[in-house]
Formats: C-alpha cells, structure tokens, sequence
C-alpha cells in the first residue's frame, strides 16, 4: 500500500495482481500503460495517470 497526501486530497493505493489472457486493453482511468520486468523476472503492467 502507498499513501500520498496532496494537500486537500489524500489518497491510499493498494496493488493487485490480475492476469491478462487477451484481448484490446482499454484504457478508462488512466491516460497510458506499459508493461515493465519484475524484479522476480515476470511482467508487469503500469498505468499512469497524466
């Protein structure tokens, strides 16, 4: 879990897990996702809000 604190607004993220088994990856939330190597050697997804 990370907490971030931006003056009036505070927020608490928690990470999760999923498994992408196909398809388009349609982005609603956020402005863009990548797909970066864990430290353990697996994949990974980042979505960043901009």
């Amino acid at each position: 879990m990370n907490e971030h604190n931006y003056g009036s607004v505070q927020i608490r993220l928690f990470a999760w897990k999923a498994v992408y088994q196909g398809g388009v990856i349609e982005l609603v939330d956020h402005d863009e996702y990548n797909w970066v190597f864990s430290a353990d050697g697996g994949i990974e997804s980042r979505l960043r809000a901009v």
